[in-house]
């Protein structure tokens, strides 16, 4: 059967390999901009619950980037590559927010698409969002559910959380502000340590209640 990690791995090697080229999107191997940006992070050997959390797509890479995956076509060299993501704030804020959720398992993170846009004024559009997730974050989810007792879904933005409520009818899905929301991920936490911002107590209570709940929608999103 193998594990989690393993089918993760063939799903990445899939991914890297992707030659698609859909609307609205880069996928250009040669200048290293690559399918990319999922990571599993192994973090207990407890299997009870995985938080799958999941972005839009990757963002435009820097020249540095694009040097490191340049004519890369294998997914572990990838992932050794771009092993310093976690130091990148979008990971960063959103494992303090996870971690003082009381999360202690292993996180997936993943996007809706996994290319860079074209534009980067414009997300990927329907077509892109519906055949990408057909093809990798369905069978990420898929697999999941073989290994671990709970999933939960964490939609990272409105965007994705309408399109997740859509795609997944079963899971548990919690829609979170993006940590480029123009401060309102900002006001989930107390900032006065610049370092380490601290999850304020009403939404972790709000969450938290949630997440052992039959319930399976919840977001901060107003409106």
């Amino acid at each position: 059967m193998g594990s989690y990690k393993d089918r993760i791995n063939a799903i990445g090697q899939e991914m890297t390999t992707c030659r698609h080229n859909c609307d609205r999107i880069i996928n250009d191997p040669e200048n290293g901009i690559l399918p990319r940006c999922l990571f599993f992070d192994e973090r207990s050997s407890d299997k009870k619950h995985l938080i799958i959390a999941i972005g839009i797509n990757p963002g435009i890479a820097d020249e540095k980037e694009k040097m490191k995956l340049k004519k890369i076509d294998n997914y572990e060299e990838v992932c050794k590559k771009l092993s310093g993501y976690k130091d990148h704030k979008y990971y960063e804020r959103l494992s303090w927010l996870i971690d003082d959720l009381g999360h202690t398992g292993d996180i997936l993170w993943t996007e809706l698409v996994k290319c860079q846009n074209a534009d980067k004024r414009k997300n990927p559009n329907v077509y892109t969002s519906a055949f990408c997730s057909s093809l990798y974050l369905n069978n990420e989810v898929k697999q999941a559910l073989k290994f671990y007792k709970k999933i939960t879904l964490l939609a990272v933005g409105k965007e994705v959380y309408d399109k997740l409520i859509l795609m997944f009818l079963e899971n548990k899905i919690v829609g979170v502000y993006h940590p480029r929301s123009y401060g309102y991920f900002n006001r989930m936490f107390d900032t006065s340590d610049g370092k380490r911002w601290r999850l304020r107590n009403n939404f972790k209570t709000e969450i938290i209640e949630f997440m052992n709940l039959a319930k399976d929608r919840f977001s901060l999103f107003k409106g």
